[in-house]
């Protein structure tokens, strides 16, 4: 964590502690001066040393007690030398007495002197009253003075170690409860912060995680929806939390790993059908780095939701487009024929007045009447899908025959059926009763008995096979024709599909749709199956109902 400089006055400053610990610990008498040599701070062992109380000691200055300090002023003090050396004070009732000084100068961030004085005054003191020892012993006390002094200054140096480092200890301490101090504030703050955007941002949750995967935070408007308590997750891992899918377990761990790179992600995972957008960021920690990763889940259902009614809108859109291109395409073609046979055929009665061609005219009566029934079924089958679409096809329910009723639509179809062509119908039962809309029956039958003989060559049958169990009735309509594509077969019941084989024969591409409509309607279902060259079968199933 980053150590910021306290700007507080009130707070210590590093020179202060300095002090501090230096008149707490040193066995030394130690004095503080300004750049001036006032004296600012004496410890007791110093007033001892010169023979003063406290609050006298005070009111001196460095060159008052020891005048042979060197202090001229600041320049002076700057240049002092911080390697100890002997000198005198001026004790208050004795006089001079010897000194041992160490005298550390001012620095370019610290506007004050300190001054070490060992405690060499007692030692030479006493080395002053041994003097008066006779002349024969003069030698061996020199002697035993020299390696007083010795000890002395050994023992000096060792206190001042042991101070030294007892300073550096405390300042280590003091540093380290700052730090203390500022990491506490920066949690506090930055809980703050996670609980702001937890309960003023809608539909989010919040969850903070530490390198071990450990949720340390947890809060938000979607807790509920997602299944967590609060108090239970928070110091889980993200494994231990049975409310996480595998798919959600696997997701927060990979790009947790990827943001406590430094990097910020994005995702989206859906959770009891509910969609969320994750966001993933780093959170620093000063000096430690990046070791907290928060991911904000955001509910998109909503957006989601709207944003599927808008492509379901575009979908909508683009098959109506295509609807349009393929209703254009088809009725260029459908409708160009029949009115081309139309005015070729008036032409030609218009040229064949005379008498004798009543057998060529009437043949071309007949192609005009074909051309224009043609013209009228596919107007129908327009105006059909068009009122199906809308929704305003009423069913009629009839009870009926069904046998008899498809012969007859079998005998309809007797005009448009290839050479040696047949319609053959398989029933097991000579009458089936059933309770349906005729119209729609009929209509379903005479398309897909039609498109049977359409899409069939000449000599192949078409087959009607009819089962009735379970109160409900199978219907099957068979064909040995050209068959449908593999890969067009799920556009068969699209408006105006036509498969690419058939381009050359005449069709709207709306009998199948329509057909699946009325099934739809009388409560049954269509399903097909088709191998090119091999025919194609239609299975309709409908329900066998009585009349109430």
């Amino acid at each position: 964590m980053r150590v910021h400089k306290a700007t507080d006055p009130t707070e210590k400053t590093y020179e202060n502690t300095l002090l501090e610990s230096v008149f707490a610990y040193a066995p030394q008498a130690v004095l503080l001066s300004d750049l001036e040599g006032k004296l600012i701070k004496a410890n007791e062992r110093a007033a001892e040393l010169f023979g003063y109380s406290p609050e006298e000691l005070l009111q001196k200055t460095i060159l008052q007690l020891m005048p042979e300090v060197e202090h001229a002023g600041l320049e002076g003090l700057k240049a002092a030398t911080s390697i100890p050396y002997e000198t005198y004070g001026l004790h208050a009732h004795r006089g001079k007495i010897k000194l041992l000084l160490h005298q550390i100068p001012p620095t370019a961030d610290r506007n004050f002197a300190l001054y070490y004085i060992d405690l060499h005054a007692r030692s030479q003191g006493a080395i002053s009253q041994m003097n008066t020892i006779p002349e024969a012993e003069d030698g061996r006390l020199r002697n035993y003075t020299e390696e007083l002094e010795r000890k002395v200054s050994e023992r000096t140096r060792e206190l001042s170690a042991m101070v030294k480092k007892l300073v550096e200890t405390n300042l280590s301490l003091e540093y380290q409860m700052h730090e203390t101090q500022l990491a506490d504030a920066q949690a506090k703050k930055n809980y703050a912060l996670y609980v702001a955007i937890a309960r003023y941002f809608p539909k989010v949750m919040i969850v903070v995680i530490n390198r071990e995967h450990r949720i340390v935070f947890l809060d938000g408007e979607e807790l509920q929806k997602i299944g967590l308590d609060k108090q239970r997750v928070e110091g889980l891992s993200i494994e231990e939390v049975h409310t996480f899918s595998e798919q959600w377990k696997k997701q927060m761990s990979g790009y947790a790993y990827q943001t406590f790179a430094g990097g910020h992600y994005s995702y989206e995972i859906r959770h009891r059908n509910n969609n969320y957008k994750v966001n993933t960021m780093p959170l620093e920690d000063g000096q430690l780095g990046v070791n907290l990763v928060m991911f904000v889940f955001t509910n998109i259902s909503e957006q989601k939701r709207t944003e599927l009614k808008m492509l379901k809108a575009l979908k909508k859109e683009r098959e109506l487009s295509e609807l349009k291109s393929r209703f254009v395409s088809m009725a260029s073609h459908e409708f160009r024929t029949p009115l081309s046979t139309i005015l070729s055929s008036a032409n030609l009665i218009a040229r064949q007045n005379e008498a004798g061609k009543e057998d060529k005219r009437l043949r071309n009566v007949e192609r005009i009447k074909s051309s224009v029934k043609n013209l009228v079924d596919i107007l129908n089958e327009f105006l059909s899908i068009g009122k199906l679409e809308e929704g305003e096809v009423q069913m009629k329910k009839e009870q009926f025959d069904l046998i008899k009723f498809l012969n007859s639509i079998i005998q309809e179809l007797q005009h448009v059926r290839k050479e040696g062509q047949k319609v053959l119908l398989q029933s097991e039962m000579h009458s089936i009763p059933v309770f349906l809309d005729p119209q729609f029956t009929r209509n379903v039958f005479l398309n897909l008995l039609s498109n049977a003989l359409k899409y069939s060559p000449p000599h192949k049958n078409v087959y009607i096979k009819i089962q009735s169990q379970e109160g409900a009735l199978s219907v099957v309509v068979a064909d040995e024709g050209i068959g449908i594509p593999e890969d067009e077969q799920k556009n068969l019941f699209n408006l105006f599909f036509r498969a690419r084989n058939v381009t050359n024969i005449e069709g709207t591409g709306l009998g199948l749709p329509i057909v699946q409509k009325y099934i739809a309607l009388m409560n049954g279902k269509i399903t097909f199956k088709s191998k090119l060259e091999q025919g194609t079968t239609f299975t309709i199933s409908l329900p066998l109902e009585r009349p109430t």
